[in-house]
């Protein structure tokens, strides 16, 4: 049975379906609900998988979602361990300072690699020869990942011609 639940200071009611409470109400009778509960499983699967990807995942009636990058930045250099290695050792001062200067390094970093994946993607729509040209190159062949390497040539193009020293 679906439950009704309340947000605090004076939110929405909203009524929470379980897997179950879904699939009892579909009134299909060529539909087996065992095949319902095996799509259900599969779709949260797959929604699982994509979140920890770090990809967008769909979710019907949801809308879309994905983990926040700066989120899965500090998963991956164990940010909780760091911070409490901080806390044990720094006093409050230099405590506070260090979270400021973690938070604002992996934010710069997160929009560093966004204005690059930006600037590639233009310059690789742009001039789609030359993207191909560096993924058929042989020093591409080299490395494990061709797109990779295609896409930091083009990135390196975009540097050298947007640089102009200065006199």
């Amino acid at each position: 049975m679906p439950e009704t639940f309340r947000f605090p200071n004076g939110g929405y009611n909203v009524t929470v379906c379980r897997r179950k409470d879904i699939i009892d109400s579909i009134d299909l009778d060529s539909v087996d609900k065992n095949i319902l509960d095996v799509i259900v499983e599969q779709c949260e699967r797959d929604a699982e998988n994509f979140l920890k990807e770090g990809r967008w995942t769909g979710i019907p009636y949801l809308g879309n979602m994905r983990i926040p990058e700066h989120k899965q930045r500090f998963k991956d250099i164990d940010g909780k361990d760091l911070v409490a290695t901080a806390r044990e050792t720094l006093d409050a001062e230099q405590y506070a300072a260090f979270k400021r200067d973690l938070n604002a390094n992996i934010g710069a970093d997160v929009a560093r690699q966004r204005l690059y994946k930006y600037q590639t993607s233009m310059f690789v729509t742009k001039h789609r020869w030359q993207y191909n040209k560096y993924l058929k190159d042989k020093r591409a062949s080299k490395c494990s990942d061709k797109n990779v390497f295609a896409r930091f040539m083009c990135y390196s193009c975009i540097t050298l011609t947007n640089f102009i020293p200065e006199v």
